[in-house]
C-alpha cells in the first residue's frame, strides 16, 4: 500500500521511478533524508547532553521529487587509511599509503586514468579540503595503535566464508 510520510507519498512519491539520476548522491545523505521525509528535525543534544556530531550529507528528497538538488558540496570518506572525496566531475583518491590520484568522472567512470599530474594545482586544493575535514571529524591516523598487524596495510579483506583461496 501507499503511505504517506510527511505530505510525501511513498513510494509514489518519487519522480520518475525505474530512471536513472545523474546527481550525484552518497550513503551519508541517507539520515539527512529520512529526516527530511519525517519531518523531524537533527537533535541539538544527545541523551548525554553533549553535542551531537554535525549531520552529514544532504537531503535526497528534491531528487525524489524530481527536482535538481543544488545543495551538494564535496563528499569526503575515510576507511582503514585509505581516503577519497568528490566534488562535481573530480574525484580524488588515496589507497593506504599511495599518493593521491586525480579522476574526471565524467570522461573516466571506471578510475583507469590518474589525471594528478595533469591538474598538480587541483589534487593540492582538493587534498586540502579532505585534511581540513579529516581534522574537523576526527579522522584517526592509519595505522591506529590497536589494529592488528596483519591488517595495517590498509587492504580491504574479505571474511575467510568469502576467500576462493582457501583449502
Amino acid at each position: 500500500g501507499q503511505r504517506a510520510i510527511n505530505g510525501v507519498l511513498m513510494p509514489e512519491g518519487i519522480q520518475g521511478r525505474g530512471s536513472v539520476t545523474h546527481q550525484l548522491g552518497h550513503e551519508t545523505d541517507i539520515m539527512p533524508t529520512c529526516l527530511d521525509l519525517a519531518g523531524v528535525p537533527y537533535p541539538s543534544r544527545a541523551k548525554s547532553g553533549n553535542t551531537p556530531p554535525a549531520l552529514a550529507g544532504t537531503s535526497l528528497r528534491s531528487i525524489f521529487e524530481g527536482r535538481t538538488r543544488t545543495d551538494r558540496g564535496p563528499i569526503f570518506w575515510e576507511h582503514e587509511g585509505n581516503a577519497a572525496m568528490r566534488d562535481g566531475k573530480w574525484k580524488l583518491v588515496s589507497r593506504f599509503p599511495d599518493a593521491w590520484e586525480l579522476h574526471d568522472m565524467e570522461a573516466d567512470r571506471t578510475e583507469l586514468r590518474n589525471v594528478a599530474e595533469i591538474y598538480p594545482d587541483r589534487v593540492r586544493d582538493m587534498a586540502a579540503q579532505w585534511q581540513a575535514w579529516a581534522k574537523r571529524v576526527g579522522v584517526q591516523p592509519w595505522p591506529m595503535p590497536q589494529t592488528p598487524p596483519d591488517e595495517r596495510d590498509g587492504a580491504l579483506t574479505s571474511p575467510p566464508y568469502l576467500r576462493h583461496d582457501r583449502p
